[in-house]
């Protein structure tokens, strides 16, 4: 192979597949996908901002972080999923700790 094939076809690797997919098609991201996202990472950041002094229950992380327990819980949860969050003990309450992961 020829030193100008190889830099054409280093040329096409460094080509998104996304990219050229949305430039084909003209897919865009809709506003409304863009605000959950960006919302949903405000609310996630604030969560584990509440989880850094240690383990907590998501009652307590919700009275620290101002956001609603049913969104904590489902956050924390996705998390578990995902393990940047984990368990750590149950309180009295049946209530779980969890701590972010390392």
């Amino acid at each position: 192979m020829s030193q100008e094939s190889n830099e054409k076809s280093r040329e096409k690797k460094k080509t998104l597949t996304v990219r050229e997919y949305k430039k084909q098609t003209g897919a865009t991201i809709s506003e409304e996908l863009k605000e959950r996202n960006k919302k949903n990472n405000k609310t996630r950041k604030a969560i584990f901002k509440a989880m850094e002094d240690g383990p907590k229950t998501v009652p307590e992380i919700s009275l620290e972080s101002g956001i609603p327990s049913h969104e904590v819980l489902w956050h924390v949860a996705t998390s578990l999923r995902y393990r940047l969050v984990e368990p750590v003990e149950k309180t009295d309450e049946d209530y779980w700790k969890y701590k972010l992961s390392k």
